[in-house]
């Protein structure tokens, strides 16, 4: 099963975004997102999204919210807090709680939103590969594991299996 994941930041942290989801295609997920990907026509040239005409400002925001309800995972770029900020990155978040989205905030916690339990918080989105290349599925009821997995592991050459520990007790493989 492919992961689709939206990418939630900044606007000029867009090239930041764009090389952590080449990381995450290369892991076999696809980012959704629109307005983060290279292609993207969220930002006319040489203009800010906040000085786009009304009508486009409307497009962006329906499109993230198309793109999220698309998502299994939204991925949050946390940063320190600015004046200038428009805070879109918080909403989406939000809005994803509010879907019963998988949330992954990679930075400093900066609500008490980012406190809830179904909430992953990791200090860097290297900390973050680290647990989706150790993830694991299990064939048989779907369930995810991210982390190391307490189960046996055996090395088959092209993936890894443990067993599940959930209720089935059938394998789990590595989801890469």
């Amino acid at each position: 099963m492919t992961i689709k994941v939206y990418m939630a930041g900044r606007v000029s942290k867009r090239p930041t975004l764009q090389q952590w989801s080449d990381e995450l295609v290369l892991r076999g997920c696809e980012i959704v997102s629109r307005w983060s990907m290279r292609n993207s026509n969220h930002v006319a040239p040489g203009m800010k999204s906040e000085k786009a005409p009304t009508s486009e400002r409307i497009r962006f925001a329906v499109e993230d919210l198309e793109d999220i309800d698309k998502c299994d995972v939204v991925i949050s770029l946390m940063e320190e807090p600015r004046n200038d900020s428009r805070g879109g990155r918080h909403v989406e978040f939000g809005y994803a709680l509010a879907r019963e989205k998988q949330l992954v905030i990679i930075g400093e916690k900066e609500t008490v939103f980012h406190e809830l339990p179904q909430v992953k918080s990791y200090a860097s989105f290297d900390d973050y590969l680290q647990d989706i290349d150790n993830s694991w599925v299990c064939d048989q009821c779907g369930d995810e594991f991210m982390g190391s997995h307490e189960g046996e592991r055996v090395d088959t050459g092209s993936h890894l299996i443990a067993v599940c520990s959930v209720d089935c007790k059938d394998e789990w493989h590595a989801a890469r």
